[in-house]
């Protein structure tokens, strides 16, 4: 995956939401979503993780995949080792704040279910959305004009989030809204999360598989040679 130059971990998140959206059965995805009701009754707690592997359907798979492709800026931005640690931060915090939500606002009649939000990486998604929202500037505010409407050229992932948000109503709008809470919190001056990272000798993990040399013919038309980027330390800026 050329697109993903620079960005190993994001890489291995699309390919690996994608995948298991795409192979896993149906059966298998229920076993893997956030049921509370099941953590709790029967002690399955790998729910609290795998809800975040795979999403419900192709609908929001698409929605979701778009996301996690063009947000691949921000590993390139913040380098991988901060970038990973966000990438389980991000999910850990959303996990919380439903779990919390269904324990706190669970129906009271007897045998009622707990509130079971839609699966898939809605956390890491919509964590990225907040840091799109904070850091990503406005670079084109009158890209284009639609029925009198003027869309930027953040607008058309606004568009996508708005969508993945609303597919489902309040079962994927509440991990939704927890991803953008757990955005929030990482990006928040008085925790200071962002400066956290994987220890530097975990770097090497992250180097890019060696190229072959540019061909001479290449040089000789003016093409200038392709250089990974080093993932670890986010040379490639919010582009």
């Amino acid at each position: 995956m050329d697109g993903f130059e620079g960005a190993p971990v994001s890489r291995l998140i699309f390919a690996g939401a994608g995948l298991a959206t795409l192979l896993l059965p149906a059966g298998v995805k229920d076993a893997l979503a956030l049921d509370l009701g099941a953590v709790l009754a029967r002690g399955e707690w790998w729910r609290l993780v795998t809800h975040h592997v795979a999403f419900d359907g192709l609908g929001s798979a698409a929605l979701g995949m778009i996301a996690l492709f063009r947000f691949k800026r921000f590993e390139r931005y913040m380098g991988s080792r901060k970038f990973c640690v966000f990438a389980m931060v991000a999910p850990a915090f959303s996990t919380a704040l439903l779990v919390g939500g269904a324990v706190l606002f669970r129906r009271r009649d007897e045998g009622a279910p707990f509130f079971k939000p839609a699966s898939g990486p809605y956390a890491l998604c919509f964590g990225m959305y907040w840091l799109f929202y904070a850091l990503v500037p406005v670079t084109r505010p009158k890209l284009v004009e639609i029925l009198g409407a003027r869309l930027s050229d953040k607008s058309f992932m606004y568009l996508i989030g708005a969508q993945l948000l609303a597919h489902a109503g309040a079962t994927s709008a509440a991990p939704a809204a927890a991803g953008l809470a757990a955005g929030a919190f990482w990006l928040s001056d008085a925790l200071r999360l962002r400066d956290l990272a994987l220890p530097k000798r975990l770097e090497p993990l992250f180097a890019p598989a060696p190229r072959a040399p540019a061909t001479p013919g290449a040089e000789r038309r003016g093409l200038p040679a392709r250089y990974p980027r080093d993932a670890s330390r986010g040379e490639d800026r919010l582009r």
